[in-house]
């Protein structure tokens, strides 16, 4: 054989190994950038699934469930394409599908927003939080058109103020009946406030009105003026300090966009 011949063998059979290396080293690279893809996803999947579990259903309406489950679904159904021969995978997906099945086909009415204290306030909030980021990012990135996403975050809005108000009712319905004029009165206008501050279009007109005529009925029974006290004024204003916190995040997001 001559030297030539051998030469170019030579120059062949390096060539050879140096494709195989960069197609392995390429093979290696696609695996690593799917692992990492798959790990992503993974962990968006458990953080919706989580905010779904830890949001009660005062909070959750049917639409808002359902936009979060099918942003599941859609994150699931990708996996699946990214790791077919993965079970949980596709056992994830058979639980999202009839997981949205079931909530499209309740009429259960959700029950009223409640907050029994200042630590529950504050752990509801940093939920409503979570669903306006999330959102907002559905805007951000064309998923829901922007009138879809203003609508969501009215509503949890409206959720916490309802919640925030049914409180002060509460906390006022207690102290009537445990004779505590004073107290009740001053719960009982609280809860006016709240309801004028956020009275928009006169949604609370009717409530409010109805209010007055309890706190006008205490006043002419016992002749017991509203008297605020430490701990309700404490209490109070930890809810309504977190209500201000939730509104302004909103009114943050709407600067971007409105």
């Amino acid at each position: 054989m001559s030297m030539t011949v051998m030469a170019i063998l030579g120059v062949l059979g390096a060539g050879l190994v140096l494709g195989l290396f960069f197609v392995s080293h390429n093979i290696e690279k696609q695996k690593a950038q799917r692992a990492l893809m798959v790990s992503n996803i993974s962990e968006r999947v458990r953080q919706l699934n989580v905010l779904i579990d830890a949001t009660p259903p005062a909070y959750l309406n049917k639409d808002l469930k359902l936009l979060i489950l099918n942003e599941v679904k859609k994150r699931i159904e990708k996996l699946t394409e990214l790791a077919p021969e993965k079970e949980n995978f596709r056992k994830g997906l058979e639980s999202v599908t009839a997981q949205i099945g079931e909530t499209q086909a309740s009429t259960a009415k959700p029950p009223a927003p409640q907050i029994k204290s200042p630590e529950e306030a504050n752990q509801i909030r940093n939920i409503l939080q979570q669903h306006n980021k999330l959102i907002e990012a559905l805007v951000q990135n064309k998923t829901i058109p922007l009138a879809e996403g203003k609508k969501y975050i009215s509503q949890i809005q409206a959720s916490y103020v309802e919640a925030n108000i049914n409180h002060s009712i509460n906390q006022a319905e207690q102290s009537r009946m445990a004779g505590k004029t004073k107290l009740a009165i001053h719960n009982f206008q609280k809860a006016i406030a709240e309801l004028s501050k956020h009275n928009q279009n006169n949604m609370y007109a009717q409530k409010i009105a109805e209010l007055k005529n309890v706190v006008a009925q205490l006043q002419e029974e016992t002749g017991v003026q509203g008297q605020a006290t430490e701990q309700t004024t404490s209490t109070n204003g930890a809810l309504s300090q977190g209500l201000d916190e939730l509104l302004e995040e909103d009114n943050s997001w709407k600067k971007k966009y409105f």
